[in-house]
């Protein structure tokens, strides 16, 4: 008798779990400057930057930029530096999302 109630409880456990797949996901990695690495982890629904234990939208590029604030200084310099650093930020995004396919 307790067998079966065993059995009947591991079925209907294994049963509630079919539906449930976890979508895959892809992660790409880089030291961005000098001693600052940066994790971007993509799944088929969203990808998100990850640095000094935060998560980072895909729309908070300018935050994370900031962040790991890598500029040498000066509003024009840093501006360019900026973009620079976003771009790295992308690649690095596009690294992750190659990883699904």
């Amino acid at each position: 008798m307790l067998f079966v109630l065993f059995t009947i409880g591991l079925l209907s456990i294994t049963l509630s779990n079919c539906g449930e797949t976890e979508s895959p996901e892809s992660c790409a990695q880089d030291e961005i400057c000098t001693g600052k690495s940066v994790t971007t982890c993509c799944t088929n629904d969203a990808c998100v930057y990850k640095y000094n234990g935060k998560d980072y939208q895909e729309d908070e590029l300018d935050q994370l930029a900031d962040d790991l604030g890598c500029t040498s200084g000066g509003a024009r310099v840093a501006s360019e530096e900026k973009e620079q650093l976003k771009d790295q930020l992308r690649a690095l995004l596009n690294k992750a999302k190659a990883g699904l396919h």
